[in-house]
Formats: structure tokens, sequence, C-alpha cells
């Protein structure tokens, strides 16, 4: 009885028996890969949580943007973003658009998040190919941060988002959603109508 018990032993401990030297180093990198795959998510989680964090609310969008006054000016009119006053001398028109807030908001947001408040003095934006057209009737926008003179931005009209240099493609970007969050107010409608 007790030889058998003993082979009995001897042969489960032959099934799963204790792990040699050599064969630990074949868990190891099994065990590293599981440690990377938890350190990578717990990054991942991090780098998110960072993000919505950092992320501006839409209050503190129209808060900032207060701070400014953005006016587009063309041949026609001239129009301020920030309050919504428009004038024409050549049309005789003064008037004030009052935005929405999702208009603001708008407006607001594409202002910064093509970082438009980080321009100062003057920029030109012209096609970088050596070709000049005249007449060049184009935009201008000025910036204005808390009443003072910041930055005064001249684009072509014929400046092209292929052809100018990189670094200004934020401000065309800018000038034509800006344009066409005009073109979808009512009012600035009406007062179009009467320009055209």
């Amino acid at each position: 009885f007790v030889s058998l018990s003993f082979r009995l032993r001897i042969k489960s401990s032959a099934k799963n028996p204790p792990l040699r030297k050599d064969e630990n180093r074949y868990l190891q990198p099994i065990q590293k890969a599981v440690i990377e795959k938890k350190t990578y998510k717990l990054v991942l989680l991090l780098l998110f949580l960072v993000f919505v964090n950092c992320k501006k609310t839409d209050k503190e969008y129209l808060d900032d943007f207060k701070n400014y006054e953005v006016t587009l000016s063309n041949n026609d009119y001239e129009i301020n973003l920030t309050n919504g006053k428009i004038e024409s001398d050549y049309f005789k028109i003064a008037d004030t658009i009052n935005f929405s807030k999702n208009e603001e908001l708008k407006f607001a947001k594409l202002f910064f998040d093509n970082n438009l408040n980080k321009i100062n003095g003057d920029v030109v934006i012209y096609n970088d190919d050596g070709i000049s057209i005249q007449p060049d009737i184009g935009t201008a926008i000025f910036l204005k941060y808390f009443g003072k003179d910041k930055a005064t931005i001249s684009i072509s009209g014929f400046a092209d988002s292929l052809k100018v240099k990189k670094g200004n493609i934020p401000c065309l970007r800018f000038e034509s959603k800006a344009y066409k969050l005009l073109e979808n107010n009512k009012k600035f409608q009406k007062i179009k109508k009467i320009i055209n």
C-alpha cells in the first residue's frame, strides 16, 4: 500500500513538474507583453483624460472671444463679428446684426481653432507663385485685443489655399467660413440685397 501511494505521488508530480530555469525564460516575454499592454492602455486613458480636460468649453470660447474685436472688411462693407456692427460708406449703411448664441459660438470657434488670436502685426496673404494680378481686391481682417490694435491680415482676392504659404491657410479658412456663416444670417441677407 505504501509503495502504491509513493508511485502515485511520483506519477502526479511527473504530470506537473516544477518550472526549471530554462522554462521560466519562455514565460518572461509573455508576462512582459501583458504588462506592456496594461501600461499602453493606462497611457491611452491618461491622454484621453488630459485631452478632455484641456478642451475649451463653449462658455470659455465665448468669454475669450469677447476680449477681441474681429472685423472683416472688403470693398462693399465692414462687419464686426464680435458686436455685429456693419457699415458701408459707399452704400450708406450703418446697422447692427444681432447674432444668435450659436452664431457667436461658431465665430469664436473659427477664430480660436484657426489660431488667429496668436497673430500679431501685419500679415499679407497672396499666392506664392510669383504672379501678381492687379487690381487685387480682397479682404482685410482687423484684430483688436482689449481695444488695442493687435493685427491686420490682408488677404488677396486671388489667394488660393493650394498656392499660399502653409502657415497662412488657417487665415483663408477663417475668412471663407466666416463669410459662409454670414450668408446664412437672415438680416445679413437683407443687407446684402441692398449692396447687390
